[in-house]
Parts: structure tokens; sequence; C-alpha cells
């Protein structure tokens, strides 16, 4: 079989696509010193997965969130929601807009979540934020610790709290089970002992949360700008119990 000088340049085209496609998700051209180890417990098992399994899960993930953020608009500095029975849910900004006075508050509606049926609300403080789940039908708020996502069959909330060090709260993933009309906190997958970062997470189809994390030894994790789309970054499954 003859080959064309054409055809043999293609050919050398095409396996070096191949390569750099499979390169860019290998997970063991990561050297040693920047890998990370989660550990399963109680609550969860942990399998490693690549970047990949991290692209498919993000295309097939539906956020069944509405961002309507124009709906409802700020009057006077008050937000006010619509609950059942002509009530209404009011957040008031404080008239002192200095972050550093001690009363500093600013909420912002950023949209509603379908299928769990609550709107969502982000409160800005004095160095701190607050993300607020309220019941559309009662106005019951259930306050989290970053912005979440909900899983598949609305079980479940996951979010990052990258605001660790305020108060209690520990930088990691939280877990958050859905009941009926409750949230209820499950755990957190914490990072502050452990030497990695949370940068990024998705619901895959089957329930099971895939987090991309960074080792706090990788040159990018403190460089915001970068970490996101750090070739340093890990990927593990978590398979909820």
């Amino acid at each position: 079989m003859k080959f064309t000088i054409s055809t043999i340049i293609c050919i050398f085209f095409l396996f070096g696509c191949i390569n750099k496609s499979e390169g860019k998700y290998k997970s063991d051209v990561i050297p040693d010193s920047l890998k990370v180890t989660i550990i399963s417990t109680k609550n969860y098992s942990v399998e490693d997965v690549s970047a990949k399994d991290f692209d498919e899960a993000v295309k097939n993930y539906d956020a069944k969130f509405v961002y309507d953020t124009l709906k409802y608009p700020k009057t006077n500095g008050v937000i006010m929601l619509p609950i059942s029975n002509e009530k209404y849910r009011f957040l008031k900004d404080t008239l002192e807009q200095d972050p550093e006075f001690g009363d500093y508050r600013v909420y912002k509606y950023l949209g509603h979540f379908t299928d769990i049926n609550s709107y969502l609300v982000l409160g800005g403080f004095y160095e701190y934020l607050e993300y607020y789940l309220i019941k559309i039908n009662s106005g019951k708020i259930d306050t989290i610790f970053g912005l979440p996502k909900i899983s598949p069959k609305n079980k479940y909330i996951m979010t990052i709290n990258e605001m660790g060090g305020m108060g209690d709260e520990l930088i990691g993933f939280h877990i958050w089970k859905i009941e009926n009309d409750r949230i209820d906190f499950i755990v957190t997958v914490d990072s502050e002992t452990m030497g990695w970062y949370p940068v990024d997470f998705i619901w895959d189809n089957n329930g099971n949360i895939i987090i991309k994390v960074i080792s706090t030894k990788s040159n990018d994790y403190k460089n915001y700008n970068k970490i996101k789309q750090s070739k340093d970054c890990i990927y593990k499954r978590l398979i909820l119990k």
C-alpha cells in the first residue's frame, strides 16, 4: 500500500491529537507530591476519576434553577418575596453601606429552584457570605455556606464552603439531606487539615458527586484566577451511602 506525503502528514496529525487528548485526562501526569488522598467514611466511599468524567457530568447536569433575578427587584433596600397565603418574606439591607460597620448586611436575590420550591438569596456581611434557601410555600429559611447544587433526584444539596475559618465552619464540601420541607446537614468533607482545597464539584447521573480539588502544594493554589483551570487538579467520586 502506497502513502502520499499528505496522507502521512494527516496520520501523524491524527495520532498527535489523540495523544494530546489522552494526556489531558491522565492522572499519572500529576507528580506524587501534588496528589490528594481523601479517605472513605461511613457517609461516603471515594474512588479516583478523571477530568473527562467530571466534564461529562457537567455536560449532563440539570441545575433545575431559574435565574429570574429581575422578578423581585430591591426597593429602598428591601427584597420582598411572596410566599403562600398572600404573605411575604422581607430581607432588608442596613442603611449603612460601609462593610466595616458592625451591622452591615446586603441581600441579593439570585433566582429559584423549581424542584425543591425554594428561593435562593445571597447575604453579604462584613468579611463573609451566606446563602439562604427560602421555601416558597412557607417562608422557612435554611442557611447554607456556598452556592448550592441539587442532586438529580432532589435528595441532597451540596455546597463548597470557601469562607472557612469564619466561626466554626470548615473549608470543604458540605452535604445536606432534603427531607420533605426540611434541609438537614449531614457532613463536611474537610480540607483544612488534609492539604487540599475545594475547587468545584458536580452531581453525576447516578446521584454521586465528582469533586475537583487541588493540593495546597501546587503553585496554582494561591492564584484564584488560575486555580479552576489548573492542570494540577485532582478528581474524586464520592459515592453516598
